[in-house]
């Protein structure tokens, strides 16, 4: 054998095992990006879940906490009461955060920011964003969007702007937004709004 045909045998070798290696890799890379996406299906619905079940709790709260003011209740004064309302007042708040890893923490943050923006709240979503990207670095575009909403801070309460920088997020930085709270967003900003190079980022 010369040369020439050991050197066009290594060469094929090397492309076979270069092929195998790239298709290996584009293999793996498939099934994480499958095993995200049932993940973060299965953190919506977690997050649904305990929204409407801290969300009946609260209810709940409010109902008794009513009742034991009301005038000539015998209730009023009882200290187990009071004190059942305090624990379940604590635990509401504590199903929000608790038994969580920074992804997931990350996400709900990253949510709450996303609904504090459809409630023209930009404070608090600056907040959340800014705390979902320290929680969990490069999670998603929270820190794109954090950026933003730092840099356009004294814009917060004029209307127009308020609908520039969610123009701003809609079109440059909803990369893996909630669907849900993104439709909300997108219903809020006119088709016909003029282009964002108005917004500092």
């Amino acid at each position: 054998m010369n040369k020439n045909n050991i050197i066009i045998i290594c060469f094929l070798l090397l492309m076979l095992a270069s092929g195998y290696y790239a298709w290996n890799l584009y293999a793996e890379l498939k099934a994480q990006k499958i095993k995200l996406a049932k993940s973060e299906s299965e953190l919506q619905l977690k997050s649904d879940e305990n929204e409407k079940l801290t969300a009946k709790l609260d209810s709940m709260i409010k109902g008794i906490s009513y009742y034991t003011k009301s005038e000539n209740n015998k209730f009023q004064n009882d200290t187990t009461l009071n004190k059942l309302i305090r624990t379940a007042r604590r635990y509401s708040d504590s199903m929000k955060v608790t038994n969580l890893s920074s992804y997931q923490q990350a996400y709900q943050l990253d949510r709450d920011g996303f609904a504090a923006l459809e409630k023209n709240d930009f404070e608090k979503a600056l907040v959340k964003f800014t705390a979902a990207e320290k929680t969990s670095p490069s999670f998603h575009m929270s820190y794109e969007i954090s950026r933003l909403l730092r840099n356009n801070r004294k814009d917060f309460s004029n209307p127009r702007q308020q609908q520039l920088i969610k123009k701003q997020i809609i079109e440059k930085f909803s990369w893996k937004a909630p669907p849900d709270l993104l439709k909300i967003l997108k219903s809020q900003v006119p088709e016909n709004l003029p282009a964002t190079h108005q917004i500092m980022y």
